[in-house]
């Protein structure tokens, strides 16, 4: 049968080899027999058993022996073989390595104990798992069983199944195929293929009801942090209520701005800040490459991932007051995640501030979702209307024409409409009647 990682025609007369870097003791089998046994299944234990059991007996080599030896031992076929050995390689128990010269065909099995009981249930994916398979009682019984066991790292070429792909084909799934990727961040991008099914999936300790109550806010963090279904998985693994078997959505916020949130972006270069938005051309071009960059910028990045860039080119950082506003923006559905970007730049590096500002991000927001921008250079376009009407308005103010003057009337001194010259020629009048009378 074929290998899926290299496309090895797998024959059961390729030789067998057995290592392992320390001792698998019998803590160890017990350990395993307790925490994987339940979804291991018992035929799957026996391979691992047979194989430590080999391993010990013949001081870590097994030379001149193929397949056979191995499938006599269990009562199994070929095919059934593989699938086994592919279960123990998804949890950690075995890595596969596979070559070939002139003697023919071979495997090394590389033996690993099972994991320390606090790493074990550290590991949200195989705790949820045994969850699953013994239910709440037991696995809080099997809790406080055990100690704390070392674990021993095994060098080689890894052909191994991962635990994803095993488990999810027993469910007859589709996974996406970078589920495993430990990438904190990624550009998102603008054909967003987001698929909650997928997500589902992955989460173990809930069942797919409850977690569908969550749908909205799950798609709110990815639109906000970026985060893929993998990555979006382990952070709501580890808010999982084993009580109530529900979500805890505060958990889920407070642990991606604890860990998410000054985490910058280098995927797009957003640090040339030098050319302001006004310059770009109304039909929508970009006038420079740093215009360029920020459009693509905005287009590949969640708000989070936006923001902490900028944030981390001028020494700040993003605080819970700017993760809220982004979060209720997100919320609202009022813009898309672009135009939210060219929001977030036009506040902080347009208009020199250095954080967001809720009544300020509010008034621009209800501005923009009036204007039914859709796209960075929309926005971007808008702005530089607005800032030409505003300075078209100023200019208008500042020019004042000069007043007028008319010519200054001459003001009657009383209402009996006498003129000033009138009351001169009445005085000289009475003083010549005046004189007059002293002659007569």
């Amino acid at each position: 049968m074929a290998e899926s990682a290299l496309t090895i025609e797998f024959h059961v007369q390729a030789g067998v080899f057995l290592q392992a870097d320390q001792e698998i003791s019998t803590a160890d089998l017990n350990r395993t027999f307790d925490l994987y046994l339940p979804f291991l299944g018992p035929s799957g234990f026996s391979l691992y058993q047979l194989l430590v059991n080999e391993l010990n007996d013949r001081q870590n080599t097994l030379a001149g022996q193929d397949h056979n030896f191995i499938l006599d031992s269990l009562n199994v076929n070929l095919i059934n073989f593989v699938k086994l050995r592919r279960r123990l390689e998804a949890v950690g128990l075995l890595k596969t390595s596979y070559y070939q010269d002139a003697l023919g065909e071979a495997y090394t099995y590389q033996l690993r104990p099972a994991l320390a009981a606090s790493d074990f249930f550290d590991e949200k994916l195989l705790a949820g798992l045994l969850f699953k398979f013994v239910g709440e009682e037991r696995f809080v019984t099997l809790q406080k069983r055990y100690g704390k066991v070392g674990i021993a790292e095994v060098k080689g070429t890894n052909i191994s199944a991962n635990f994803l792909q095993v488990f999810s084909r027993e469910e007859e799934t589709v996974l996406p195929e970078n589920l495993l990727e430990k990438n904190i961040f990624k550009p998102v991008g603008q054909q967003d293929s987001f698929d909650f099914d997928n997500l589902t999936l992955l989460i173990r300790g809930m069942s797919k009801e409850k977690l569908a109550q969550h749908r909205e806010f799950i798609l709110a963090q990815h639109a906000l942090y970026g985060l893929n279904e993998s990555q979006l998985a382990r952070v709501i693994n580890a808010n999982i209520s084993l009580d109530y078997q529900d979500l805890n959505e505060q958990g889920v916020m407070t642990f991606l701005l604890e860990n998410f949130a000054n985490h910058p972006v280098n995927a797009t270069d957003i640090t040339d800040t030098t050319v302001p938005i006004q310059t770009v051309q109304s039909d929508s071009k970009p006038a420079t490459s740093t215009l360029a960059s920020l459009y693509q910028a905005a287009e590949q990045l969640s708000p989070v991932q936006f923001i902490a860039q900028i944030k981390s080119n001028n020494g700040g950082f993003v605080s819970r007051g700017e993760e809220r506003i982004l979060r209720d923006l997100i919320n609202q559905k009022i813009l898309n995640r672009a135009v939210i970007n060219i929001l977030i730049y036009q506040v902080l590096v347009g208009m020199d501030n250095a954080s967001l500002n809720r009544n300020l991000v509010d008034t621009i927001a209800n501005s923009w979702a009036k204007a039914k921008l859709e796209t960075p250079q929309q926005a971007v376009d808008f702005i530089k209307q607005r800032q030409e009407k505003a300075t078209q308005t100023k200019q208008k103010k500042s020019y004042r024409p000069a007043k007028k003057v008319e010519p200054a009337m001459v003001k009657n001194s009383t209402s009996t409409g006498v003129t000033t010259q009138t009351r001169a020629d009445v005085t000289a009048a009475l003083a010549d009647l005046k004189q007059l009378k002293t002659k007569n």
